[in-house]
């Protein structure tokens, strides 16, 4: 089982659906995918906040990025597991693993570049 088969082969529609059931509002697979869109970005908004928080006590720079990978994995694990929308990551493809955790990574390298930029004033050398 993959995640693309839980969701009909739309990646939006599980973090979207995640964030739709976790915040109990309705959800049904006939939302538009810009709706989803900004329910999946809400999780990435607020775990951004942790990254900000990391920074602003002095866990700064490209190995603080490191660290954030796994909380914004261990934040999506934990969603979409708790609501019920997704599969565990050990039943997903090897491909599928590989491509969620660089995704997550690109999204917590460029998220703290620029959070510790913009909230201490950190620049990565």
């Amino acid at each position: 089982m993959d995640k693309r088969s839980l969701n009909y082969n739309h990646p939006i529609i599980l973090p979207g659906s995640t964030t739709h059931i976790g915040l109990g509002t309705a959800f049904h697979y006939g939302l538009s995918a810009g709706i989803l869109g900004v329910a999946a970005m809400t999780l990435g908004i607020l775990a951004a906040g942790i990254r900000a928080t990391m920074a602003y006590n002095g866990i700064a720079g490209p190995f603080a990025s490191f660290l954030f990978t796994g909380v914004r994995l261990l934040i999506d694990q934990t969603l979409e597991n708790a609501t019920g929308v997704g599969a565990l990551p050990w039943l997903w493809p090897a491909s599928e693993q590989v491509l969620d955790v660089l995704h997550k990574m690109v999204y917590a390298f460029v998220t703290g570049y620029f959070v510790d930029k913009w909230v201490v004033g950190y620049t990565w050398k």
